[in-house]
């Protein structure tokens, strides 16, 4: 009978709760709601009208704003989603048994379900087949302007981990069928294009590929597929290009980036359980030359990945990124959006990149790339390729407003140049372009401060880049303050026209708030008073 009494006064507890919070919150100033994660919504208020009123939208859009701005919606929506996910194992997601979060998706193209397509049927493998023979069409075409064509296949949860997904789903998969990814790996392995069919790795991995947080790929893995493209990317466009070092493995409690993605949205009351998450150390590879890697990534948020590692890195390498919800974003983060590719002039990205990355999940095999192959391959037979467009100036100089206008500068703190001089991080990129430097050389101005040898007997080492060739290495054990030269034969030797790509690494910062200088939190590394041809 207790026991009876009880379940019947949580029963009411939760169903009133919100109420009596919704009716508090507007007598008093405690809002009584708590945020949810990944809702953005908002609306604002109608203004009442008779006609608005007699059509029915001012009611249609008070119930949105209402709804919107209702201070308990946070309070009821975990409740609502906490019940679902606790006694029915729902939510907006597929949660499966142990509590594994799928996305249907990944299950529907891992068992055929659903009016997935099946490749065993003929008219789906007509289809795959007429798009495996456009791949190759964009590959030929991309190499007559000597670019390259990459294909990547992110992988599937439903693939890697399919015990926790109920047998009743696999039970009414037809026996017969076969699954997009491996229709598309069979065609694919019969050309010479260069791809990675990620759920090839299911059985070599070290670290987990998911984790029950999430339908994202973990983060080892995602790295260490980064690092296999550039490697990749290298051999097949005869580059050099600085790699993805992966180091020793971090453990934490807390995920990594997107490795509790699906987790987060379900907006519950349960704490997120401690397990373990992985996350390599990742550095630079530091050569004595290198290209520069200059890509074009179609995608989604795995290809979104892939452009994360590369410039958490290198920070001034050219990835542009396309998404398959037809926007796209350049090398500096400006993003474009159309109703189509058709709406789209590839002509500043195919200037300025060698090769074009084409990474799908496994659900979206069957939608053929949304387009943006047949409109790449249209364009392609019209394409005049231009030299780099890229920001040029003739040099910095801080006694001079005229380089700041355009500002090609990047890791330069621009503040301050009024001064005499501008701080750099400890790896900025400055781009030149004067016919002068090639016959004269080229002047650096820099100062080195005091603050960098505070509490430290090691020295700080700069090292200038000139177009990915190491052309100065030296030692500063104190401050210092005057002009370095790189001379014109060591130029020559590396000259690409007259343009010069210079990069300027330094081995120490400090940050002046954190050592109790000032409140300036900057991350500072070397005075800029001069770059460019000698004065």
């Amino acid at each position: 009978m207790n026991l009876k009494k009880t379940t019947i006064a949580l029963f009411l507890a939760v169903l009133y709760l919100p109420l009596v919070l919704g009716v508090v919150s507007k007598a008093s100033a405690w809002a009584c709601d708590v945020p949810l994660k990944g809702f953005t919504d908002s609306t604002k208020k109608p203004e009442f009208s008779a006609e608005t009123f007699l059509k029915g939208e001012f009611q249609k859009n008070f119930a949105k704003w209402y709804e919107a701005s209702f201070k308990p919606r946070g309070v009821i929506t975990k409740t609502y989603a906490t019940i679902r996910y606790n006694c029915f194992n729902l939510g907006n997601r597929f949660i499966g048994y142990n509590k594994d979060i799928y996305d249907m998706g990944y299950i529907n193209a891992e068992w055929c379900i659903n009016g997935f397509a099946d490749y065993s049927k003929e008219e789906h493998q007509k289809n795959m087949q007429d798009y495996v023979d456009k791949l190759q069409i964009l590959q030929d075409k991309l190499k007559r302007f000597d670019k390259h064509l990459y294909v990547c296949i992110a992988p599937s949860k439903a693939n890697f981990y399919p015990e926790n997904v109920p047998q009743k789903y696999k039970a009414i998969a037809d026996k017969n069928m076969v699954p997009s990814t491996v229709y598309f790996s069979q065609l694919i392995a019969e050309t010479d294009i260069p791809h990675l069919i990620c759920r090839d790795q299911k059985d070599t991995l070290q670290y987990p590929a998911f984790y029950t947080t999430g339908i994202h790929w973990s983060r080892t893995f995602e790295q260490e597929t980064s690092a296999r493209i550039i490697k990749d990317l290298s051999e097949i466009a005869g580059k050099n290009y600085r790699d993805i070092v992966l180091g020793e493995v971090n453990k934490s409690s807390t995920p990594y980036w997107w490795d509790s993605d699906v987790y987060d949205l379900l907006n519950v009351w349960n704490k997120l359980k401690n397990g373990t998450y992985y996350e390599y150390t990742a550095s630079r590879e530091y050569t004595g030359d290198y290209d520069k890697i200059r890509i074009l990534v179609h995608g989604d948020s795995f290809g979104m990945g892939i452009k994360k590692d590369i410039l958490d890195l290198y920070p001034y390498e050219t990835v542009w990124y396309a998404n398959r919800a037809k926007y796209i974003m350049d090398e500096k983060g400006k993003m474009t959006k159309f109703s189509s590719w058709e709406g789209f002039d590839f002509s500043t990205c195919l200037d300025n990149i060698d090769a074009v990355v084409i990474e799908t999940v496994e659900p979206e095999i069957q939608q053929y790339g949304y387009g943006f192959v047949d409109r790449l391959i249209e364009f392609l037979d019209t394409y005049e390729p231009q030299k780099s467009t890229k920001n040029y100036v003739e040099n910095l100089n801080c006694y001079s407003r005229e380089a700041w206008q355009s500002n090609p500068f990047n890791g330069v703190w621009t503040k301050g140049e009024k001064h005499g001089f501008v701080w750099a991080k400890d790896y900025s990129e400055l781009l030149l372009k004067d016919e002068r430097i090639g016959s004269e050389g080229l002047e650096l101005q820099i100062g080195i401060s005091s603050h960098l040898f505070e509490g430290d007997g090691t020295p700080d080492t700069v090292e200038v880049f000139v177009n990915g060739n190491r052309l100065l290495h030296k030692e500063f054990h104190e401050a210092w303050s005057g002009s370095l030269f790189l001379p014109a034969e060591d130029l020559a030797e590396v000259g690409d026209g007259d343009q010069y790509d210079i990069e300027i690494y330094c081995s120490k910062s400090f940050n002046p708030k954190e050592i109790g200088l000032n409140n300036d939190d900057r991350d500072l590394a070397l005075q800029l008073m001069y770059v460019g041809r000698p004065r």
